[in-house]
C-alpha cells in the first residue's frame, strides 16, 4: 500500500506535464474516441453512453469502472488460476513486480510514441493504444485480488474466497481513482504499472519452466534403442 502511494506521488508530475498535456497523446485520444464512438453506433450503445456522460463526471467514471469490474469478474471466473498466481506475486516478489511494471509501462508508451510521430505508423499506434488499454483492464484483476486480500487480513475477514477478495479490491480501486488530483494517476499509471509487472513476471516464469522442461527431455534415439533391444550394446 505504501509503495503504491509512493508511485502515485512520483508519477503525478509526469502524467500532468508529459502525458496529459502532450499533443500527441491528445491526438491519439481523439482518434481512439472517434473509432470507439463509431463502434458503439454499430452496437446501438450510443444513447446509453450519452446518458452516462450526462451524469456528473465522478458518477460517470465510477459507472464505467463498475462496468469494467463486471467484465473483469467474468474473465476471472473463466480462468482464475493465472490471476491468483499473479496476485501472489505482490506478496512474494513485490519489488520485482514494481521494477518490471515500470519497465513495461514506459517501454510501451515509447513504442506508441515512435509510431505516433510517423504518419504511416499512426494506425499502428492507435491499435497498440487500444490493445494496451484492453490489457490494462484485464490485468487489473490480480491487483484487485491482492488489495481485497489485504483488506480482509486488516479487518480479519472470515471469508477469504477469491470472488470476495476481487470485489473488495475492485471497490478500493474505484475509491482510489475517485480521489481528487491523484485519482487519474492511479487510473493511468499506478494500477497499469503494477498489473503489467505481475503479468510480465508470470509470463517470464512460465517461459522459463517450459524451456527447462524442454532441456531435460533427451532426444529419442531409435537406433540406439534398437541396439539395446537386440542386445547389440
Amino acid at each position: 500500500m505504501c509503495g503504491m502511494g509512493l508511485l502515485a506521488v512520483c508519477a503525478l508530475t509526469l502524467l500532468k506535464w508529459v502525458v496529459l498535456r502532450s499533443q500527441v497523446m491528445l491526438s491519439l485520444a481523439g482518434m481512439i474516441a472517434t473509432d470507439f464512438w463509431a463502434v458503439l453506433g454499430v452496437l446501438h450503445l450510443q444513447k446509453p453512453i450519452q446518458w452516462l456522460c450526462a451524469l456528473p463526471p465522478s458518477v460517470t467514471i465510477l459507472s464505467f469502472l463498475l462496468l469494467f469490474s463486471v467484465f473483469d469478474f467474468l474473465v476471472f471466473r473463466l480462468a482464475p488460476k493465472p490471476f491468483e498466481e499473479m496476485g501472489e506475486l505482490f506478496k512474494t516478489d513485490a519489488a520485482r513486480v514494481m521494477r518490471r511494471g515500470l519497465l513495461i509501462y514506459f517501454a510501451r508508451w515509447i513504442l506508441i510514441l515512435v509510431f505516433a510521430y510517423s504518419v504511416i505508423g499512426a494506425p499502428v499506434a492507435l491499435g497498440l493504444a487500444i490493445l494496451f488499454g484492453l490489457a490494462d483492464v484485464v490485468a487489473a484483476i490480480p491487483v484487485a485480488l491482492y488489495l481485497g486480500e489485504q483488506v480482509q487480513q486488516w479487518y480479519r475477514g472470515n471469508d477469504r474466497r477469491s470472488s470476495y477478495n476481487f470485489w473488495i479490491g475492485a471497490m478500493l480501486m474505484m475509491f482510489c481513482v475517485s480521489v481528487h488530483l491523484v485519482g487519474v494517476t492511479f487510473l493511468l499509471f499506478v494500477f497499469p504499472a503494477l498489473s503489467m509487472g505481475a503479468f510480465g513476471i508470470l509470463l517470464e516464469n512460465k517461459c522459463t519452466i517450459c524451456q527447462t522442461g524442454q532441456k531435460k527431455k533427451a532426444p529419442f534415439d531409435r537406433k540406439r534403442m534398437r541396439k539395446i533391444i537386440l542386445r547389440e550394446e
